[in-house]
């Protein structure tokens, strides 16, 4: 399979992402007030399929690690978890984040289309334009407002948006450019990733921001969520690091045993660690709040996952090149394949239904995967 996650190139001012997966590419091409969105755009029924079973790989006990531990072996086993996926009304709109609302449905971003969109468990989708023009919305997520709060990777702003669909945005300082990742903090506020200036920025929900710049230089910043330590930590794919950031802004940083790893998503689990994707070295990586790192190989050759979530189930999801991964605390990984044609999953996460929801770049698509 011909399949590359993604790729940024920066060209004056102009930010492209492209993503091919079987044989389908896409370009994103974006550029750089308060409004509101009324009413929405309701989606078409859902394609539905069933996953017959999944590819297991056991990584054993202690996984591949950076202090020399072996992996495990690989075989044949998994179950099934039906997937249904619901196409967008807008053509090209690209969704890209996900995360679930206050309000019982999953709000995701749509960078092509300029919208922000709310899917029911039901599969009803509503869509709302983003003011600001061409501005790319990426990242999302549920603020502790009642709202959501979303990232404009070319906007250079943030957007918040109410379940009724009320848009306000909050231009950025200069410094913090390119914002891709948002998560909501310890500390109540909202901490992003500013992978254009290098910086991990803070938005009060009042509206004050401020921001820490990163040592490593032109580290790539990616996705950031809040630790089990009261920190945050994020992914640095240019610099092949795992940060953390404490809320009064110390940085510190932990290098990957080996470079190059596309680090792209990261979450905490529910066995008090961080865990990873490494979207090149096609592995899920695990590190402790003390900063002990060890990977887990992927058992599938064209591997490229993108985004991890933690489960109900207590285990880490992730999305990967045409399937669903599954990781144990442990190690253990099982893969269940996404049959339908033109797939490309991108971000993930636990509905309020207790299934799981990702985005799909490569069909237009918001993928539904039952547990």
């Amino acid at each position: 399979m011909d399949w590359t996650r993604r790729t940024r190139i920066a060209t004056l001012g102009t930010v492209f992402l492209s993503c091919t997966c079987g044989g389908r590419s896409g370009l994103l091409r974006n550029n750089p007030n308060e409004s509101s969105g009324p009413g929405g755009f309701a989606g078409v029924g859902p394609i539905g399929f069933g996953l017959p079973g999944g590819i297991n790989g056991s990584a054993g006990v202690g996984g591949e690690d950076s202090t020399g531990g072996s992996g495990g072996s690989s075989g044949l086993s998994g179950g099934a978890h039906p997937i249904a996926e619901f196409p967008m009304p807008t053509w090209q709109s690209d969704p890209i984040d996900i995360a679930a609302g206050p309000d019982g449905n999953l709000w995701f971003t749509e960078m092509q289309a300029n919208k922000i969109g709310c899917i029911t468990t039901d599969g009803v989708v509503s869509e709302f334009p983003v003011p600001t023009g061409s501005c790319s919305p990426y990242g999302i997520t549920s603020g502790p407002d009642g709202n959501l709060w979303f990232t404009e990777l070319t906007g250079a702003r943030v957007g918040r948006i109410t379940t009724a669909g009320v848009i306000k945005e909050y231009k950025l300082p200069g410094d913090l450019k390119g914002p891709i990742g948002i998560t909501l903090g310890p500390d109540g506020n909202l901490w992003l990733t500013g992978t254009t200036g290098n910086d991990v920025g803070y938005l009060v929900p009042g509206g004050s921001i401020g921001y820490f710049p990163v040592p490593t230089p032109t580290s790539g910043l990616e996705q950031i969520t809040a630790g089990p330590d009261g920190n945050l930590w994020f992914s640095e794919s240019d610099g092949n690091r795992i940060g953390r950031v404490s809320i009064d802004g110390t940085i510190s940083e932990f290098a990957l045993p080996k470079p190059n790893s596309g680090l792209a998503g990261i979450a905490a689990g529910s066995d008090g660690n961080l865990w990873f994707v490494e979207s090149i070295g096609k592995k899920i990586g695990r590190i402790t709040p003390t900063g002990e790192i060890t990977e887990f190989p992927i058992p599938a050759k064209n591997s490229s996952p993108a985004r991890i979530v933690s489960g109900p189930d207590g285990n880490l999801w992730f999305t990967d090149a045409g399937a669903i991964g599954r990781i144990t605390p442990t190690g253990a990984i099982t893969l269940f394949p996404i049959s339908v044609s033109g797939n490309c999953p991108g971000d993930i996460a636990i509905g309020p239904d207790g299934n799981i929801w990702f985005t799909d770049v490569g069909t237009k698509a918001i993928g539904r995967m039952t547990l």
